[in-house]
């Protein structure tokens, strides 16, 4: 019932004499809104008509639409004797498939949306790196209609003859050159108006790369664009940069009482279909996944530092953590070596190995 009453609104008709408000009271917490009316009409008793079917038939003439009480006497409903007559298919598998009609049904279509995320050096002009590293998706431009000349996510239709992830792989690689990245199913959007060509729906993806094993030239229009976030008052802002193009985005932020985060887009002049949604959503969960799993390891190199990796989980968190606290978390997780990387400008440090898989 929460879900109706956050979702929905009611109108409530009082019975005469009857005072409901304390009861509405409880429920004036909920999103929806509860319209109560007091209309001058006659009271009914569903009981009467109930007992009034078995008997004198009056009182069930008088309140029921004749449909509904004819329909009610053929059924024989609340009869002394009634019992509900199941029908039994006792049709063959074959007669089945014979007679079943796939057009009583309407049709839609499915695409798959890959947000792909990496991480990134970030240097000074003399090339020396700082403590802080690029969080960025990769983000595709469109050549044809809808939404022709916007940015979008990496994503295509699902054929007949494959599986929602062979479809995610084909339609990452076929749109940016790239192949071999880890990707794992995220959430599925359903919007009704998302997709002006009629009804589809998006099963994306949330993959994870490390930027420097790149070996692949990106497709000429695929890019990467490092991102940020400001929150003010659940209004987050969403500014993308590349070398040469750079916009900003804003969604609103929404909990429900369950603590479910959604999004709702109130700016959005530069991203297609609803993938500024899509973005949002995976970095709300990568956010989350990076905190009780070992997911962020996939945008790591195969060997790092500690502060290195550090920097990954502050570039995707987008906030400094305590040093010893990181450490503490981490040290388990974690092989030393006997290499050291000497870096321009720091200390010689320890490389680490992840100790999973």
């Amino acid at each position: 019932y929460e879900y109706i009453l956050n979702k929905y609104n009611l109108c409530v008709i009082r019975r005469k004499n009857i005072n409901i408000d304390e009861e509405l009271n409880k429920y004036k917490k909920y999103n929806g809104d509860i319209i109560d009316l007091s209309l001058d009409i006659e009271d009914t008793d569903s009981i009467k008509i109930k007992d009034s079917i078995n008997n004198d038939k009056e009182y069930a003439r008088k309140y029921l639409d004749k449909k509904v009480y004819d329909y009610i006497i053929n059924k024989g409903f609340y009869s002394p004797n009634y019992k509900e007559n199941i029908e039994v298919d006792d049709k063959t598998k074959e007669e089945f498939l014979q007679q079943y009609d796939s057009s009583s049904y309407e049709k839609m279509s499915i695409t798959t949306d890959i947000t792909l995320f990496g991480v990134s050096d970030i240097t000074k002009d003399n090339y020396r790196q700082i403590d802080q590293k690029a969080f960025s998706v990769l983000l595709v431009k469109r050549n044809t209609h809808p939404f022709l000349g916007r940015w979008c996510l990496p994503g295509g239709f699902l054929s007949l003859d494959e599986t929602l992830i062979d479809c995610a792989r084909r339609v990452l690689f076929s749109e940016t050159n790239l192949d071999n990245v880890y990707l794992e199913q995220l959430y599925t959007f359903s919007g009704l108006d998302r997709d002006i060509r009629g009804r589809v729906l998006s099963c994306s993806y949330l993959g994870l790369i490390d930027k420097n094993k790149i070996t692949n030239r990106l497709q000429d229009n695929a890019k990467f664009f490092v991102i940020s976030l400001e929150e003010d008052n659940n209004i987050i802002t969403i500014n993308f940069k590349s070398d040469n193009d750079s916009f900003s985005c804003k969604v609103l932020k929404e909990v429900d009482q369950f603590g479910i985060v959604n999004y709702k887009e109130i700016e959005n002049d530069y991203l297609a279909f609803d993938n500024l949604l899509v973005i949002m959503t995976s970095i709300n969960r990568l956010q989350n996944k990076i905190k009780y799993t070992d997911i962020v390891f996939h945008m790591m190199p195969k060997k790092f530092t500690f502060k290195e990796l550090q920097l990954v989980f502050e570039a995707i968190l987008g906030k400094k953590l305590l040093d010893p606290v990181f450490r503490r978390e981490m040290k388990d997780k974690l092989i030393k070596t006997e290499e050291i990387k000497a870096d321009g400008g720091h200390r010689p440090a320890i490389l680490y190995e992840y100790r999973g898989e």
